[in-house]
């Protein structure tokens, strides 16, 4: 029973390896074949902050979680993509098809957006963790990842070998008690 279970973990083990390095090979080409700065798997993105339009709410390096949704607010936090360049700004008001936005920290708007541009709202900040992240999605970081990942595995089953050598050589302590017996 305890070797079928180890089986089912090794097996989930590979599928959360297979499922990391497709992601990470998603979210890495995707700007590159797409021209999409933020991919949004499953209606939602994560992205650094990299300037100081919106201090003192959000910081450079900050993480921010965004949510597709389909439809927004004025004063909500937005990211939409300019030129292949992302940007996170609050919602001023809406003129139309367009939504006008400006950072909190810029003294003048931007130029109006049209609303289905806009990738989502911000849902969650995680302050000064943009270092992290950005090691994480480099290719040095998913290497990493991978190889703690498959080093894992591999203990595993370093570890069942030994339990199974142990096994045998207690077996073979039993059948020599055994003959010794008799």
């Amino acid at each position: 029973m305890v070797k079928k279970i180890k089986i089912v973990i090794r097996y989930f083990l590979y599928l959360i390896m297979s499922l990391v390095f497709g992601v990470m090979m998603y979210l890495g080409s995707a700007k590159a074949i797409t021209g999409n700065a933020m991919p949004m798997p499953f209606g939602y993105g994560v992205g650094v902050v990299v300037s100081g339009s919106m201090e003192p709410y959000l910081s450079i390096d900050d993480v921010i979680i965004v949510k597709e949704r389909d439809t927004y607010e004025v004063g909500e936090l937005v990211v939409y993509q300019s030129k292949g360049v992302l940007v996170v700004h609050e919602i001023i008001r809406f003129e139309g098809d367009y939504v006008i936005t400006k950072g909190s920290a810029n003294n003048t708007e931007d130029d109006p957006v049209p609303i289905d541009n806009l990738k989502g709202e911000v849902v969650e900040i995680y302050e000064g963790a943009g270092n992290f992240v950005r090691f994480i999605k480099s290719p040095l970081g998913a290497v990493l990842i991978l190889s703690v990942a498959l080093l894992l595995l591999l203990m595993s089953f370093k570890d069942e070998k030994k339990h199974e050598q142990d096994d045998i050589e207690k077996i073979k302590e039993e059948i020599e008690k055994l003959k010794n017996s008799k």
